[in-house]
């Protein structure tokens, strides 16, 4: 492929990269505030708070400040996630366009991000393979093996899993001390979705430099991990 094609491919991938660091800094504040009231929730103490399943149903309300913001966060990071897959999707395929190897076609690697159990480790080691193939692209003889790829795509796993955890526990509490366990164990979910997030934007950028020098054939400025 043309150095012209590769760089065409590459400025794509960057426009996908700055949407998604947008997305990112957008949620992460959402994340930022919703931890914010649940740190507020708590304060009252256990015995103040009352379990979602134990309040009334009234018909024809309008939904709550945190029901809202709620689901403000969760569109966020529906779309983060769209956005994510996008421009892994297309950063394998640059990979393979520029002549370098993986284990997994681009569509595959997508897919294994919806199997369940294979779901749990396939995301962070298709991020790995990415990272080492562009490396690779750059300079073959490199000894030094980076770990970001692995590590984003673990604190992301351990974040979705925690929140899906915390969801559970809420819907499933039945006093206000369950409560108070569940909302921690969101809050908790919410630091790490923040890292994640941090970590992904990152992960993304160094992915785009290394990807802009491969297509321009030079020597790229890459910062550390």
């Amino acid at each position: 492929m043309s150095d012209n094609e590769l760089q065409r491919r590459a400025s794509l991938i960057g426009r996908v990269r700055r949407i998604f660091a947008v997305i990112a800094a957008l949620s992460m504040f959402g994340i930022v505030i919703h931890i914010g009231m649940i740190a507020m929730m708590l304060l009252g103490g256990p015995e103040a708070l009352i379990p979602p399943n134990s309040l009334p149903i009234e018909p024809n309300v309008w939904p709550s400040v945190d029901e809202v913001t709620f689901l403000a966060l969760f569109l966020l990071l529906v779309a983060a996630g769209l956005l994510w897959l996008v421009w892994l999707f297309l950063s394998m395929r640059f990979v393979r366009r520029a002549g370098g190897r993986t284990r997994f076609s681009p569509w595959i690697g997508i897919v294994y991000h919806f199997v369940p159990v294979l779901g749990l480790v396939m995301p962070m080691l298709l991020l790995d393979e990415l990272e080492t193939a562009l490396e690779n692209l750059i300079n073959k003889e490199s000894v030094n093996r980076s770990v970001q790829g692995l590590t984003t795509g673990a604190v992301t796993k351990l974040a979705m899993i925690l929140l899906v955890a915390a969801g559970s526990m809420v819907e499933d509490a039945n006093s206000g001390q369950q409560y108070a366990v569940a909302l921690l164990t969101v809050a908790a979910g919410n630091l790490l979705m923040l890292l994640a997030l941090w970590l992904s934007t990152r992960f993304a950028l160094k992915m785009e430099l290394l990807q802009q020098a491969i297509a321009g054939r030079l020597q790229p400025d890459i910062p550390e991990s």
